[in-house]
């Protein structure tokens, strides 16, 4: 079944899937198998530094997507219930899993998301239980739209993994917030 998101999309043509390409509004996609992608996830959590780096190229295609949105679409459009939905059901659509929005604080720009992660699951599948959280990439993915979206720096963080045992993955979102150091004296 496809979100209202996408009919109005495919409707107005800003998603098209023609010539050997798939794009919505301007930006090419592709459809990744889902193996594949536990299998990157994986081996990347495996080399020093390599989750970091997921974060950060997921934190990048997430404001790229979210920014290609903010040029067709006025600002009043962007109520943060209806676009978390929106993107979440796009998501779901392109086969991610799941996205269930728990808490929502608008003025602290704070959520907690459940997802029943694709990769996640298969990543058990292929490599059994895992010791840490392994959805470092769409926790970026999340953290740059969303950050794009409400005109805030935020950082997600993954507090339940499926890969680790967890019945769902737990996804907060949140400001990113300096630590201030405390001086004695």
């Amino acid at each position: 079944m496809l979100s209202g998101f996408l009919k109005k999309a495919i409707f107005s043509r800003m998603f098209t899937a023609e010539k050997g390409q798939i794009k919505l509004l301007k930006s090419r996609y592709m459809l990744v198998h889902v193996p594949a992608m536990a299998k990157i996830i994986y081996d990347f959590s495996k080399i020093k530094g390599g989750r970091k780096k997921l974060y950060e190229t997921g934190f990048e295609s997430g404001k790229a997507v979210i920014s290609d949105f903010r040029k067709v679409l006025p600002p009043a459009k962007f109520l943060v219930n209806s676009m978390m939905n929106t993107m979440m059901g796009v998501q779901e659509m392109l086969g991610w899993g799941k996205f269930e929005l728990k808490k929502l604080k608008k003025k602290k720009h704070y959520m907690i998301v459940h997802w029943d992660s694709a990769i996640a699951i298969e990543m058990v599948k292929k490599f059994g239980r895992q010791k840490e959280a392994m959805c470092s990439w769409p926790c970026g993915v999340l953290a740059g739209a969303i950050g794009i979206l409400l005109d805030d720096e935020l950082r997600t963080r993954e507090t339940k993994c499926i890969a680790k045992g967890d019945e769902y993955c737990e996804l907060i979102i949140e400001r990113k917030t300096a630590k201030k150091s405390r001086k004695k004296g």
